[in-house]
């Protein structure tokens, strides 16, 4: 039976207030389905597409699709991927269904892979439609952290130990809104980035963020030591939930324990501005150690399981695609 959804493809949705009205009324919505996540990426010329389902003149589904790749000359080609935080957002799993299949249409001959990151655990339907399409399921992992009056007191014994030294150092936490500092936060991110052979945006980006920062859809903070910015993480926001987005930090300043002070200092922060949760985001899979989740854990928080889902459209330059990543990696050491 043939729907009567209308599909339109656009970097931008027309009419922002209407889609966003529609995704703010879903309960798997987030900030990363939203028209300003897309704008901020394309507003760094960093290619987007929305796509999204009318049918009666009403919205009934949409979906974010960042268009990603690395500038490494001719061999750019081979790191061309689609990413989607959150999943398509659907009145219903029917409606889902199909627009996973316009995703997959529209991607096939653009990208080598597409990864779905899950901000929410997948219902067993879901699953099964995601599997029908092709899109295998791994499993991967966020820490959520309960926001509480004193969080320290929930804390590893280590932990605690490192947030009472940086207290004795005298760091300081701060809120930052200002747009020079936005600048030196998201250089911080870069370098850190840089320095752990990760991809990551431009400064610029992290700068652009400023009028997000104002309207409260997203918040930064720095730790600084004697008026120095020494770490610093900016964070999205849904609802009640804080999210963990990028963070950085000055390797040089390690012994004064900064990493630990400003995750300190934001759930303190979220608790005196009513957040009820804070998703600590990735924390690898349950296949192999990881020094992240290690870390983040040691304050307390659940490790959750919500998975990716992954489709490859060109096995082979998928498989040059990793050999080159990893040569990349190794020739920037």
């Amino acid at each position: 039976m043939r729907s009567n959804i209308h599909w339109e493809l656009s970097s931008s949705f027309k009419d922002s207030s209407t889609l966003d009205k529609f995704l703010e009324d879903q309960q798997s919505y987030s900030f990363f389905q939203s028209t300003a996540y897309t704008a901020l990426y394309n507003d760094n010329e960093v290619s987007t597409m929305n796509i999204s389902g009318i049918t009666e003149n009403q919205i009934v589904a949409s979906c974010n699709i960042l268009l990603l790749r690395e500038k490494v000359g001719i061999f750019s080609g081979l790191t061309s991927r689609a990413l989607i935080i959150g999943g398509p957002i659907a009145m219903n799993d029917s409606i889902y269904d199909e627009i996973l299949g316009q995703v997959i249409n529209q991607l096939r001959d653009k990208v080598i892979y597409l990864q779905i990151r899950n901000i929410f655990p997948l219902s067993t339907q879901k699953k099964n439609i995601l599997k029908k399409h092709g899109i295998s399921y791994s499993s991967h992992y966020t820490i959520l952290n309960e926001i509480v009056s004193s969080p320290i007191n929930s804390y590893h014994a280590g932990r605690r130990k490192n947030v009472r030294r940086s207290i004795k150092y005298k760091l300081q936490f701060k809120r930052l809104i200002e747009k020079n500092e936005l600048a030196l936060a998201g250089k911080l991110v870069k370098n850190t980035y840089k320095r752990i052979l990760l991809p990551c945006p431009s400064v610029s980006f992290f700068t652009s963020t400023y009028p997000y920062a104002l309207k409260n859809n997203l918040f930064v903070f720095g730790v600084f030591h004697e008026e120095k910015i020494i770490a610093s993480r900016f964070c999205l926001l849904n609802g009640e939930v804080l999210y963990d987005w990028y963070a950085g930090h000055d390797s040089e300043f390690n012994h004064l324990f900064p990493n630990d002070f400003i995750v300190h200092g934001i759930l303190e922060w979220a608790y005196e501005n009513n957040f009820k949760l804070f998703d600590f985001g990735g924390a690898g899979n349950d296949q192999s150690a990881y020094g992240v989740r290690e870390f983040k854990l040691k304050f307390g928080g659940k490790l959750v399981e919500n998975g990716r889902n992954e489709i490859v459209f060109s096995p082979i330059k998928y498989k040059l695609g990793s050999i080159g990543f990893k040569l990349l990696r190794l020739f920037k050491k």
